[in-house]
């Protein structure tokens, strides 16, 4: 589902707008985690919503890297970048956006972490609240 994004650095507008519309929402995603996140950083993920069997989850993801004004860390919910950049579908629960992670058996948390990591190329810690 996901393509790699042919450069890493900001396109022209003209090579921005060339882009099919798939890809430029991977650049944008690409891009808005590459503002806040580095290596060895936590990704946070909360669970919103678990299947009666328990075969599917949605999950928040909270990156905690952003600051106020004060200097006060702020939560980042970058719900959609991860949706595009992982290929999970995007579902509402009352009122907050998730991943949806399918299967039972495993971490889907540290799942979706993994995944993110190789597609951003970087290694991010995963914790689950």
């Amino acid at each position: 589902m996901t393509t790699t994004p042919t450069t890493t650095g900001p396109l022209t507008t003209a090579e921005y707008h060339a882009l099919a519309p798939a890809n430029r929402a991977y650049h944008d995603a690409y891009h808005a985690f590459a503002g806040i996140l580095k290596s060895g950083d936590t990704v946070y993920t909360q669970t919103i919503h678990r299947s009666a069997s328990g075969l599917k989850r949605v999950l928040r993801v909270i990156v905690l890297t952003q600051r106020d004004a004060d200097g006060n860390v702020m939560p980042c919910h970058p719900n959609w970048a991860t949706h595009v950049l992982t290929g999970a579908r995007l579902q509402t629960v009352d009122g907050y956006d998730g991943c949806v992670v399918n299967g039972c058996g495993f971490n889907a948390g540290a799942h979706l972490v993994d995944i993110l990591s190789r597609e951003l190329g970087l290694k991010l810690r995963h914790e689950a609240l």
